[in-house]
């Protein structure tokens, strides 16, 4: 009997207490109206009394704390008392809250090198290390964010507005050191530069020549280009030669000069004299390039060389 008594009598108190948040509410004592109100709702769990404290919170500033205080309005169980005003008000809550979604700003915090023994904290209270990074919902207004590690304190005060995102940063000035040598190239550099036989530093300069491999890749490929250009100059040179053969035993031609029935032949001949001619020298050139390539590229056992061209073949022979 006693324990129903004391029962009724908080839950009386409980009522008047949100009787007067209301009016607290309602005359625009937002600070009175939070108090009588949250506590009130502390002992009487009832979706009416739940939506005015989430009311006041929200005009108050706390939209954080009146979303969570809508969502449990709404997730009450009605089983007493005036069932159709109490379900009411879980509607009312769920429409106002959705209004209230799209005011609640957002704070990404991250504190870049944090290890485990880190602390944060947002206005005083501390912020799990797995919630870094993550976008949070967070009262507009003015806050202040601290981390702390290995002696080191970093901090920072700033304002957020009502739907704004904002991302923050907090660096340590031990994260912003400098890498260990050998890290940097161009630490690298200059070190390899300062100990000249040390050998810290084993890249070649932009000035140097190529390396053996590429000098003797770009040889073979010129070797090889030179030796086509040769065999298609000596093709057509042969082919030259039938067609002047032709000429002189032509009854048409007096030398290279020949009448209108043989200019055909004749317009042949040059034309083929002339693409002989730039493929012996093509063929020249190419060879002569590759072979000098091949011959000065530095390698650990120097390699003997030799060219070699015939009619309608070239090559190189040697050990490498």
């Amino acid at each position: 009997m006693g324990g129903n008594t004391q029962r009724d009598a908080a839950r009386a108190a409980a009522r008047t207490a949100g009787y007067e948040g209301v009016r607290a509410y309602e005359s625009g004592d937002l600070a009175v109206a939070v108090d009588k109100l949250g506590r009130a709702f502390d002992v009487a769990k009832i979706p009416t009394l739940g939506l005015w404290y989430a009311r006041a919170l929200a005009k108050n500033g706390n939209l954080v704390e009146a979303s969570e205080r809508y969502g449990e309005v709404m997730r009450l169980e009605v089983t007493e008392g005036k069932i159709k005003e109490q379900r009411q008000a879980q509607a009312d809550a769920g429409s106002e809250l959705e209004a209230l979604k799209p005011r609640i700003p957002s704070l990404t915090l991250t504190v870049p090198g944090a290890s485990d023994d880190c602390e944060v904290t947002l206005d005083g209270s501390a912020v799990p290390m797995k919630l870094l990074a993550l976008a949070a919902p967070i009262n507009p207004g003015t806050h202040r964010v601290q981390a702390k590690q290995g002696g080191e304190t970093v901090e920072a005060t700033f304002a957020i507005a009502e739907g704004e995102r904002k991302a923050i940063a907090l660096k340590f000035k031990s994260a912003k050191k400098m890498a260990p040598t050998g890290t940097s190239p161009a630490a690298t550099t200059n070190s390899g530069a300062r100990s000249g036989a040390a050998g810290s530093d084993s890249r070649a300069p932009s000035n140097t020549k190529p390396k053996p491999s590429a000098q003797k890749t770009i040889g073979w490929v010129s070797l090889g280009i030179g030796g086509v250009a040769t065999v298609a100059g000596a093709v057509t040179g042969i082919l030259v030669l039938t067609k002047r053969g032709q000429l002189d035993n032509s009854h048409d031609c007096l030398g290279t000069v020949c009448t209108s029935a043989e200019h055909d032949r004749l317009g042949s001949y040059n034309q083929m004299r002339t693409i002989s001619t730039i493929g012996f020298v093509a063929g020249a050139v190419g060879i002569g390039v590759g072979t000098t390539l091949l011959l000065s590229a530095p390698k650990p056992k120097e390699p003997g060389v030799a060219a070699w061209l015939g009619i309608g073949s070239v090559g190189v022979t040697g050990s490498f």
